[in-house]
C-alpha cells in the first residue's frame, strides 16, 4: 500500500435506483463467505427501503450494483493486492485489526435539497456506499471492535430524516439478526435548531458524542495565526460573533473534537463530489467540518467588505452595504431572542424579491476565511493525538481512507441546494489532497484557485500529504463496461465531466481548454 495510490472506478450505473436497504451486493463474493447464503439474499420476498417502506421483490431489483464499484476500488489501491480474488483477500487488514475502532464519516448535511430541480441523492453520502465499507471493516475486525457511522451534519438537519433515507435502522437490524454485531450511528452535534424564514425559532440540546468533546488549541499553527484581520470579524454558524472569536483570539484557535473520532484507529471519510458556495467544492478536505460538535466555533466567513479585512461580500455595493449593516444588526438582537418575527418577515421579503441567491455570507471565491477552518480541522485529524494534542508524527494514532460517493453528484448551488449530476463514480486514496486535486481536475476546475486545496500544498509544518505536483498523481482507473483497468497520470486522463459552479465562483475556477 502506498499512501500516493488513487483509484477510479467508473460504473454502469449512474443513479441509486432499485437499490434498496440492507444494500446486498449482487453477487456473494468469495472474500465475503461470512455474509448469508446467496438464497437468503438474493431477490429476497420482501425488501426494506432506504426510505423505510416495504415492498415484494417484484416490485424492484434489490441488487446494490454499487458494491463492485467500492470493491473495485480496494483492489486498484492495491490493498492486499496478491489475495485479490481468493477467500483470504482482505483489503482494510493493511488499516484495522481485530479490537479496533473505525470510524465513518459520510458527508449528511441536511435531510433536503434546497432545490427544486434537485434531489437528496446529491446532497448526501447514499447507504449503498456505506453497506460494502462497513462488510469489509467486519471482515478485518474478525467482528472483533466498533464500527461507528459519525457526523455533525447542518445544525437544522433532522437527523431522523437521513437515517430513514440511508437505511441506518434497516442495516443495524441486519448486522444484528446475522452477526450479533451493533453497528452505531453517532449524531455528534450539541444542539438542533429549527428555522422559520431563515431564522432560528427553536433550540434542542442533544446527547451529542458519549464520549464527549476534546478542547483542541492548535495556536500558532493554527492556518489563522497570520490572518491579517481582527479575529472579532469572524463569523461562524450561529448568531453569536462572540462565541466564534472567543475561541479563534489571543493567541488561541480553539475546536471541540469527537472524541470517539480521536479514539478512531482508522477514520473513512466518504464525502459526496460536490460544489460548495464558500469552499468551491466539498470533496474530502472539506468534509471534515463534521469532526467539530460545535458549528459556531467553526468560522465561516469574515463580516464586511475586502477594502475593510472582511471576506462577506465581493464589492461595496448599496445592496451589499444594506444587507451587511442588517445582518449584524439581527445578529445582536438575535442571540437576545428580540425581534425574531420582524426579522423573520424581513428575511421572507428579501426571498420574494429574489435576494436569496445574492452572493453574501463568504459564498463567494474571496472567502479567506473557511480554508482556513477546513485546513485546520485536517491537521487535527492526521496529526493529533487520542487526547487532540498535536505531534510530529502523522497518522500516530489513526489511519486514513477516503471514498468518494459520486454515483450522483452535486454542482451549481451546492452544498445543499446543488443540481443531480449523474456521474456513476467511486473514487478514493489515502491522501486528501491528491485525491481532490484529482477530481477537481475532472469536474473541469482549477486547483490552484480553490484556497483549501492549494494552501494545503504549501504547508511546513504538519504537512500531511506528498502532494509535489499535479503532473506526478498517477491514477488507477477501472472500467466496469468492459472489466479493464489503465493506470495514467492526471494530465493524460481525458476526462472533463463539466461541472457548473456556484455563481460565486463561475468564471473564475474553471480550468479553461481542458
Amino acid at each position: 500500500m502506498m499512501k500516493d495510490n488513487i483509484g477510479i472506478c467508473l460504473l454502469s450505473k449512474k443513479d441509486y435506483s432499485n437499490v434498496v436497504a440492507p444494500f446486498h451486493p449482487k453477487e456473494r463474493y468469495v472474500e465475503l463467505g461470512f455474509l448469508p447464503a446467496g438464497s437468503d439474499f438474493i431477490n429476497p420476498p420482501v425488501a426494506k427501503f432506504a426510505g423505510g417502506d416495504a415492498r415484494s421483490s417484484g416490485e424492484a431489483v434489490v441488487h446494490n450494483e454499487i458494491y463492485e464499484g467500492v470493491r473495485r476500488l480496494f483492489a486498484s489501491l492495491k490493498l492486499d493486492a496478491e489475495n485479490f480474488g481468493h477467500p483470504t483477500w482482505n483489503p482494510l487488514s493493511l488499516l484495522l485489526k481485530p479490537g479496533n475502532t473505525v470510524v465513518i464519516k459520510p458527508n449528511l448535511v441536511r435531510h433536503f435539497n434546497e432545490n427544486p430541480n434537485g434531489t437528496l441523492d446529491s446532497v448526501i453520502t447514499h447507504g449503498s456506499i456505506l453497506r460494502p465499507i462497513i462488510d469489509y471493516c467486519l471482515k478485518a475486525l474478525d467482528f472483533k471492535g466498533r464500527i461507528v457511522i459519525a457526523d455533525a451534519p447542518q445544525h437544522d438537519c433532522d437527523i431522523e430524516q437521513v437515517k430513514k433515507f440511508l437505511g441506518i435502522e434497516v442495516l443495524k437490524e441486519f448486522y444484528r439478526e446475522h452477526f450479533n454485531f451493533e453497528l452505531e450511528f453517532l449524531d455528534l452535534r450539541q444542539e438542533f435548531v429549527k428555522f422559520t424564514n431563515g431564522i432560528i425559532t427553536e433550540r434542542t440540546k442533544l446527547p451529542g458524542d458519549p464520549l464527549g468533546y476534546s478542547v483542541v488549541d492548535l495556536g500558532e499553527d493554527s492556518a489563522f495565526h497570520d490572518m491579517k484581520a481582527p479575529c472579532e470579524l469572524l463569523r461562524g454558524a450561529d448568531y453569536d460573533e462572540e462565541e466564534t472569536s472567543a475561541h479563534h483570539s489571543n493567541g488561541k484557535h480553539e475546536y471541540l473534537i469527537s472524541n470517539t473520532v480521536l479514539n478512531a484507529d482508522l477514520v473513512i471519510n466518504v464525502p459526496k463530489i460536490k460544489t460548495h458556495k464558500k469552499a468551491g467544492v466539498t470533496l474530502a478536505l472539506k468534509n471534515m467540518v463534521g469532526i467539530n460538535g460545535n458549528k459556531n466555533w467553526l468560522p465561516h466567513h469574515r463580516a464586511g467588505f475586502p477594502d475593510e479585512a472582511g471576506d462577506e461580500f465581493p464589492k461595496r455595493k448599496v445592496r451589499s452595504v444594506i444587507r451587511g449593516f442588517a445582518a449584524e444588526k439581527a445578529r445582536y438582537f438575535l442571540k437576545q431572542g428580540k425581534f425574531q418575527r420582524l426579522f423573520r418577515f424581513a428575511r421572507q421579503m428579501e426571498n420574494v424579491v429574489g435576494g436569496a441567491p445574492a452572493i453574501r455570507s463568504g459564498n463567494w471565491y474571496g472567502n479567506d476565511t473557511i480554508w482556513r477552518t477546513v485546513i485546520d480541522l485536517n491537521k487535527i485529524l492526521f496529526f493529533s493525538d487520542k487526547e487532540g494534542k498535536l505531534r510530529n508524527e502523522i497518522f500516530g494514532d489513526r489511519k486514513y481512507l477516503v471514498i468518494f460517493d459520486g454515483i450522483v453528484a452535486g454542482e451549481g448551488n451546492g452544498p445543499m441546494a446543488p443540481l443531480d449530476k449523474l456521474l456513476g463514480v467511486i473514487c478514493g486514496g489515502f491522501d486528501p489532497i491528491l485525491v481532490d486535486v484529482l477530481l477537481v481536475k475532472l469536474m473541469g476546475f482549477d486547483w490552484r484557485k480553490i484556497p483549501k486545496i492549494y494552501y494545503s500544498t504549501q504547508l511546513d509544518k504538519y504537512r500531511y500529504t506528498v502532494f509535489a505536483g499535479a503532473d506526478d498523481v498517477e491514477v488507477e482507473i477501472f472500467h466496469q463496461s468492459n472489466g479493464e483497468s489503465e493506470r495514467l497520470r492526471l494530465s493524460e486522463i481525458g476526462i472533463n465531466w463539466g461541472f457548473k459552479p456556484h455563481v460565486g465562483w463561475e468564471g473564475y475556477i474553471e480550468e479553461y481548454g481542458h
